[in-house]
């Protein structure tokens, strides 16, 4: 039974105990006779988030488990009362109808959790057209941060969703040591100006022990020096950063094994080759790397890494003028030299038909075992192709996507 409940997702799982809702006496009797021990594999299983289900936190909600568990019976709630880990995750949403339930529901759960490292998303308010709703709900969300900040001793991994209030009270953990947290995330809202989101970078040197590091402000460029990248196993970074920056940057991440980097711009002015490092920097961890340029060219960055573990590249191309796969053959040479599974290229405005059949003529291509290519010129492409006797032709599968995007793909489906 636990194998089935593995395989299915977890807002899935949380209807299995619709089984086990009671209806008779005889019934009540039949589900206290489950064995303890896999009670409570299942109501691990078991405990999701159906509102938020791209969430790794739990809602607390009185007809989803944690909460729903010890309304079952008697023994169900002493079976999940003794579980500390099954209340360790929360999702904190700040609503001016619930203020009065927050911070019960937030000490609640950390009563419960016991001495379990705790893994907490305070989530902003959503943007509403009520400025009176929107500043009570600004005001509730930084008071539920207030009081983890009061426990943050106690985390391990933290994702915080910053408007100017919220901005403010995070600093306040600047010059503390939290030795505990190992997962920081932090989603910057566009309303905090450029110098309240300078007050913010500093204390990621509150957490000595991060391995886990995502950063979400797509609107400035600002110095990440003080990011410990050489420790850090997992890396999510949306910001403007130049090409030297991004280079720099992923050289250090020696340990990691899923990379992100969003919007690396080309420099204004000066030529960038001028000041990058000579070195080929291996990252011999690395499985997934997603990269976003705008006005780049991949080539200008992969060819300064091997990563000889990579399985995934996830490349989204932005507006480049002409020729964005220029230099194609060190690009075809970076995917030679990794035993890739999976690759994905978006276009967002910077290929032309031309870019897309030099890319897809790369020998190096013949060897991923799956591809796709999301372009408006993907079809023109084609039809270049068409008239020239390229083995790789027949494995070429074309489809329309919702949005209208071509898509030229092969290898098994997603």
């Amino acid at each position: 039974m636990l194998h089935r409940l593995q395989l299915l997702s977890r807002n899935s799982r949380s209807h299995v105990l619709e089984f086990f809702l009671p209806d008779s006496e005889a019934h009540y009797a039949l589900i206290n006779r489950i064995p303890v021990e896999l009670l409570v594999q299942i109501f691990k299983l078991c405990a999701g988030n159906e509102w938020y289900p791209d969430s790794a936190y739990v809602a607390p909600d009185p007809k989803q488990a944690p909460l729903l568990l010890c309304r079952i019976s008697h023994h169900w709630r002493s079976v999940a009362l003794s579980i500390p880990s099954l209340w360790s995750s929360l999702l904190v949403v700040a609503h001016c109808s619930e203020r009065t339930r927050i911070l019960a529901m937030a000490k609640l759960w950390l009563k419960r959790a016991a001495s379990a490292p705790l893994s907490i998303h305070i989530q902003s308010p959503r943007h509403s057209e009520d400025r009176r709703r929107l500043r009570c709900e600004c005001t509730y969300a930084a008071n539920a941060l207030d009081f983890f900040i009061s426990h943050i001793q106690r985390c391990k991994d933290i994702t915080v969703d910053l408007d100017p209030v919220m901005a403010e009270r995070f600093t306040k953990l600047r010059g503390i040591s939290v030795l505990g947290v190992e997962a920081l995330a932090l989603n910057i809202e566009r309303s905090c100006s450029d110098d309240t989101v300078e007050e913010i970078i500093p204390v990621i040197a509150s957490f000595p022990n991060l391995r886990r590091f995502s950063w979400n402000y797509p609107h400035s460029s600002f110095s990440f020096h003080i990011v410990p990248w050489s420790q850090l196993t997992h890396i999510h970074l949306i910001t403007s950063m130049t090409l030297l920056e991004c280079i720099i940057h992923l050289a250090q991440c020696t340990v990691a094994t899923h990379i992100e980097f969003d919007w690396v711009e080309a420099p204004a002015t000066e030529d960038p080759e001028v000041y990058l490092p000579p070195n080929l920097s291996v990252l011999s961890m690395v499985r997934e790397f997603r990269l976003r340029v705008n006005g780049l060219q991949p080539a200008a960055i992969l060819p300064h890494f091997r990563m000889p573990s990579l399985k995934s590249l996830f490349l989204t191309i932005d507006y480049y003028q002409a020729g964005c796969i220029q230099n194609s053959e060190e690009l075809g040479k970076f995917i030679e030299e990794s035993p890739l599974d999976d690759l994905t290229i978006i276009d967002d405005g910077g290929m032309r038909s031309a870019d897309i059949v030099h890319l897809l003529t790369l020998p190096a291509l013949v060897n991923v075992p799956r591809f796709e290519l999301w372009s408006s010129h993907a079809l023109s492409a084609l039809d270049i192709l068409k008239s020239t006797d390229y083995m790789i032709f027949s494995r070429l599968r074309y489809e329309r996507s919702v949005a209208g995007v071509d898509i030229i793909e092969w290898g098994p489906t997603s």
